[in-house]
């Protein structure tokens, strides 16, 4: 046990100090190249809609002015009523339209900066994985049983095994209604008041081989534990909205209590069956967990810290997880998009610093699950 502690802590000091080297040299041709083909395709829309404003502008006042020169009696009137109209109507026809045309290019771009640089850079981290343009669907995501939602989009993914182990992680997006309740004299009803995000991060699901439960096993962070029962009222509003519609699939009762003899600090486990979670929590495995929250803790910390309005958020509160049979699932709070450029294209990649970045977030998932697996190896 001594031997597996000062291992891992080695390791996650070595991360947690930022020594992470630089992405390799042999990217860059690559990265040059995408730039250019960035600068191409931001080309295609650069003053598109002055463009298509004038065009349609022109066209509905070059149209409304032969009408008005046959019918009209009285000409000036009308063609000021018509320049304004068609003005208007051009300037929402070119907007929907640069738009379209500009998503389109966007996600052309997208497409082959995922195919020549971002999957290149995943078998650099770990060459057991592999990059997929698709996410996962709703079901794999449910059989978690974690966070509520309806709504749920699901794009690229990575697949393969990380630690002997195999992984799926995907890119998630859930939503779910938001409403109020109002109570009156004789009756009560409810007002759909649009949706809210309950997740927006990075999920993982990896199969364990030597850990089978029979009954479902959550390990939620205890902020969290305690917004979703309502027990904090003195949210500010930043934390209200955050916190007030994810719904995480945990009850009361199901709260464990662990030996007095073991340690626990940021997160609660729930579990119907209580031996099935007292089989399963020992010391080991609580060391795992401890380190998977301090990473996660200090990655999102240093983002958090940077927006002032977000500093009293508890940065371990996005820290999912459930074992469901052998399958062990992690959701994490992420909020950005891991692959994507810049929406408008106008930042390069190299001066952006998006591959490198890019190849961060990847060390630093690819070492959580890395270590994540060790829970199907140590037993006390």
């Amino acid at each position: 046990m001594e031997d597996f502690g000062n291992q891992y802590k080695d390791s996650s000091a070595k991360y947690m100090q930022g020594e992470l080297p630089p992405l390799p040299s042999e990217f860059d041709n690559i990265i040059k190249s995408l730039d250019k083909q960035r600068e191409k395709a931001a080309k295609k829309t650069k003053g598109m809609f002055k463009k298509t404003f004038f065009i349609s502008w022109l066209s509905l006042f070059s149209i409304g002015l032969i009408l008005n020169l046959i019918f009209a009696t009285d000409r000036l009137g009308p063609l000021i009523g018509m320049a304004i109209m068609g003005a208007a109507v051009s300037a929402i026809g070119a907007g929907i339209y640069t738009l379209l045309k500009k998503g389109n290019v966007l996600k052309g771009f997208s497409s082959i900066l995922k195919k020549e640089l971002v999957s290149k850079i995943i078998k650099e981290v770990n060459p057991a994985l592999d990059f997929y343009e698709k996410g996962i669907t709703k079901e794999v995501y449910d059989t978690a049983d974690l966070i509520d939602g309806v709504r749920f989009e699901s794009e690229d993914s990575i697949k393969g095994k990380i630690n002997g182990l195999a992984v799926i992680i995907s890119e998630c997006k859930l939503t779910r209604q938001k409403s109020t309740t109002v109570s009156g004299k004789h009756d009560s009803s409810t007002h759909d008041n649009g949706s809210v995000v309950s997740f927006n991060g990075i999920f993982i699901q990896l199969e364990l081989s030597t850990v089978n439960l029979s009954t479902p096993l959550k390990i939620i962070p205890n902020f969290a534990v305690e917004t979703n029962f309502d027990k904090l009222l003195n949210l500010n509003p930043l934390e209200r909205t955050r916190y007030a519609y994810k719904r995480i699939n945990i009850e009361e009762e199901e709260q464990i209590s662990i030996a007095p003899n073991l340690e626990k600090s940021d997160y609660t486990f729930f579990c119907k069956d209580k031996s099935v979670a007292n089989s399963f929590i020992n010391q080991a495995r609580l060391k795992v967990l401890d380190f998977i929250f301090d990473k996660y803790k200090d990655q999102r910390a240093s983002i958090l810290n940077n927006i002032p309005l977000l500093k009293e958020i508890d940065a371990t509160s996005g820290v999912y997880i459930s074992i469901v049979g052998n399958t062990l699932n992690l959701a994490l709070d992420w909020n950005e998009d891991l692959f994507e450029p810049d929406a408008l294209l106008k930042e390069g990649i190299e001066e952006s610093g998006l591959a490198q970045k890019i190849y961060r977030d990847l060390h630093f998932i690819n070492q959580i699950v890395n270590e994540l697996s060790l829970i199907d190896k140590v037993n006390g």
